[in-house]
């Protein structure tokens, strides 16, 4: 110890460069919630006692989250590219992700039939009872226009009140019982999703369905309020609700 004490007394900018290390790992220790006895480790070991604490608790966390090209090169790939590799990775190691994943990317090509094949097996193991699972395999049956399957799937994930999904779900049931000519129970729906919502996507729906309804009255100050927040918002919430806030002022033209 006192060798390497005698050594970096000789070297004075290295020192400094150690003690910023050793301070800073204790840091990370504290925050990070580490053992208290790295921080023994760290004081009373200088340099060597920083430099172990970094590879054996920093540097692995920086491995796991290393940046990886695969998003990328995914983007980059042709549609049915994309569903061929993501189809291979299933074959490979079947998990509920792998299946979501490939699920995700048939929707996206329209084939909504092998993207419901996709994940019916789920249905049968743990995630039967999943409310992301049930949720997405209502869109399709919505989409598909088996609306009474798609309110069974929605009605199971409406019981257990799923608090992420919330306004996903309501808009979704509204839109079948619209469908389904339960014109009461749809009004229920919209008015539901929209308690809580952070979205103008409830409110813009309402409103289409009030008009379509031929309550254009109702509607109007649903949509004034919509263009009040568009010309309040920030530019970061114009932009992701921009599909919301076009089809406002499509609705306020024909009501003009």
């Amino acid at each position: 110890m006192s060798f390497l004490t005698n050594w970096l007394g000789q070297v004075p900018y290295l020192t400094a460069i150690l003690g910023i290390l050793q301070v800073g790992c204790i840091i990370h220790a504290i925050t990070q919630r580490r053992e208290f006895f790295w921080i023994w480790v760290i004081l009373f070991l200088p340099g060597l006692g920083a430099a172990i604490y970094f590879f054996v608790e920093v540097l692995p966390t920086l491995r796991r989250r290393r940046f990886s090209l695969e998003p990328v090169r995914e983007r980059l790939q042709g549609e049915e590219a994309r569903i061929r590799t993501k189809t291979e990775r299933l074959a490979d190691t079947d998990t509920f992700q792998n299946r979501e994943a490939l699920a995700a990317e048939l929707t996206r090509a329209g084939r909504l039939t092998d993207a419901e094949a996709t994940l019916q097996p789920l249905l049968t193991g743990i995630y039967r009872e999943d409310p992301t699972l049930l949720t997405t395999l209502a869109e399709l049956k919505f989409r598909q226009g088996a609306l009474a399957e798609a309110r069974a799937y929605l009605e199971q994930v409406d019981a257990m009140r799923s608090p992420t999904l919330g306004t996903r779900v309501k808009l979704l049931l509204a839109e079948v019982h619209s469908g389904l000519g339960d014109i009461a129970a749809a009004e229920r729906a919209y008015q539901d999703s929209l308690r809580g919502a952070i979205t103008e996507e409830p409110r813009v729906k309402y409103a289409a369905f009030l008009i379509a309804q031929g309550r254009s009255g109702e509607a109007q100050p649903l949509l004034t309020q919509m263009e009040k927040t568009q010309r309040q918002a920030t530019s970061t919430y114009r932009r992701q609700e921009q599909e919301w806030f076009k089809m406002a002022g499509e609705l306020r033209r024909t009501l003009r």
